[in-house]
């Protein structure tokens, strides 16, 4: 609902005696960034944010403080979008029960974190691909591995906290276990 004398695209705060930092309409009706304060009462305004826009691959910040995503499912229209299987509407308000838990901003993606392997079993899976060295053109696989650790095929041993420090999978993935 807009309020007669407020402009398009700003929104009313407070009518009072302006502060410093403040942004008011004065007497003649023009927008003024103030300095110091002020006798006059004045209606204290301030600029809209720009609507959210959800994106397919977002991370989002909820009003409750959750991050939320990616984004799965981006439609246009009245449709809704899917993230941590919950539904929202295109300008991010929720829909249903989940109202109350709209989001309020794109965030960046959580970092992923890794934790070195447990052991042989946890390793196994992933004996056959490729690692690279960090920083250095040397690539390989393990040449035998165990409870410890691998050998590497020139022999040369690393412990599995090593191998998370200094190597990632060909992909650019770190060379460990992914904590969730």
């Amino acid at each position: 609902m807009s309020i007669p004398g407020v402009p398009d695209g700003w929104e009313l705060v407070r009518i009072g005696k302006p502060r410093a930092g403040d942004t008011a309409i004065d007497l003649r009706g023009c927008v003024i960034e103030c300095m110091g304060g002020s006798h006059l009462v004045a209606p204290i305004i301030r600029k809209l944010p720009e609507p959210l826009k959800l994106r397919e691959g977002g991370w989002y910040e909820r009003r409750d403080g959750k991050i939320v995503g990616p984004m799965i499912v981006v439609t246009e229209g009245d449709h809704r979008f899917t993230a941590d299987g919950c539904y929202y509407y295109p300008n991010g308000t929720g829909s249903g029960l989940i109202e109350r838990l709209e989001i309020i901003r794109e965030v960046d993606p959580p970092k992923l974190t890794y934790r070195p392997f447990a052991n042989a079993k946890e390793f196994a899976p992933y004996r056959d691909r490729w690692m690279n060295v960090k920083n250095q053109n040397v690539c390989g696989k393990a040449g035998s591995y165990g409870d410890l650790g691998i050998y590497a095929c020139d022999g040369s041993f690393k412990t599995y906290q090593e191998i998370l420090e200094h190597v990632v999978f060909e992909n650019g993935e770190p060379c460990g276990v992914r904590v969730p």
